[in-house]
């Protein structure tokens, strides 16, 4: 164990003036921490500080959390993108937004910048994933299941983009991720069976692309 050395800590009594940074609180920053607190005054304080055109990114937040609080998706959804086009570089609430987002460019730019936000989120990465196709899939899926290891679903979506490149050995192997991440005997069961499978989907690929090979060359001797 480590050891530790005693030291002698100071005993003279505190002193308010020296010992305390005493300023004055700006009174817009102090308005958005008493609306951050979410109370039913949230909502107007907000709404002044937007009308002053200060602190926007903060105030469209919270009342889009207010909204959501409340289910109110369509009100939510107009809060958060106006936080976007204020600046949003909250990872979360551009998740958040994504979801409830019908445009899927839209979506998929505000995923984007979830990303670039917060590059350790790796619930961004797996939203993203689903927004992209190919080799960019498989990026934002790997990115998602080293941040979340023990995310079974994360690793299953993985192996499920991988058999779609062909990459069999690599599917395989975030099969077995996923079995480990699994947290229950039936789960774990279903994440076996996806890996046993496997070498037959491997042999199937195989069998289709010699059967791809085989029409080319008979249209070429046609």
């Amino acid at each position: 164990a480590k050891q530790f050395v005693p030291v002698t800590a100071p005993s003279r009594a505190l002193n308010a003036q020296r010992d305390f940074d005493i300023h004055q609180l700006d009174p817009d920053v102090a308005d958005l921490e008493l609306a951050d607190l979410l109370t039913p005054q949230s909502e107007t304080i907000y709404k002044r500080l937007i009308a002053k055109n200060v602190r926007l990114v903060a105030c469209y937040e919270g009342l889009a959390l207010m909204a959501l609080s409340r289910d109110d998706s369509l009100a939510a959804g107009d809060y958060l993108a106006k936080a976007i086009a204020a600046g949003s570089q909250n990872a979360a609430i551009l998740v958040r937004y994504a979801r409830m987002e019908k445009d899927p460019e839209k979506a998929r730019s505000a995923l984007s910048k979830a990303v670039q936000a917060d590059m350790n989120s790796a619930e961004a990465h797996h939203e993203y994933a689903a927004r992209l196709s190919g080799p960019d899939r498989i990026k934002e899926l790997q990115a998602a299941a080293k941040l979340a290891p023990q995310n079974m679903e994360y690793q299953a979506d993985l192996a499920r983009a991988y058999l779609a490149a062909g990459q069999f050995a690599a599917a395989a192997r975030a099969w077995t991720a996923a079995e480990q991440a699994a947290t229950n005997d039936a789960d774990r069961e279903k994440m076996m069976q996806a890996r046993l499978q496997i070498e037959s989907q491997r042999l199937d690929a195989e069998e289709a692309e010699r059967k791809r090979q085989r029409e080319d060359e008979r249209r070429d001797i046609e």
